[in-house]
């Protein structure tokens, strides 16, 4: 692992001075719901903000009693979008 200029080595965590500022999906890391961090691994953080994200939108879809055209015009999306979260949905349940 490269050395960062500026940064005194070796760095101990359990007394360093960092602010928890969080990420553009949550203003906390210490209180962040998910269990991955996106900078820890960035892919597998994406597709869990993705899920979370597609779960918000079914459940108002379901709510709502929405048609494809109608949540679509409701969430701000394309119809594709709302294909693709049906999709990912169906593939993400258990047989």
């Amino acid at each position: 692992m490269g050395h960062i200029p500026g940064v005194a080595y070796p760095i101990d965590f359990e007394t360093a001075n960092w602010k928890d500022t969080g990420c553009q999906h949550f203003s906390s890391c210490l209180n962040c719901p998910f269990p991955v961090c996106k900078y820890d691994v960035p892919d597998t953080a994406k597709a869990m903000v993705t899920e979370f994200r597609d779960q918000g939108r079914l459940a108002l879809i379901r709510e709502n009693n929405w048609s494809v055209t109608e949540a679509a015009d409701q969430l701000g999306v394309t119809i594709r979008t709302i294909f693709r979260i049906q999709s990912r949905a169906k593939e993400s349940k258990p047989n």
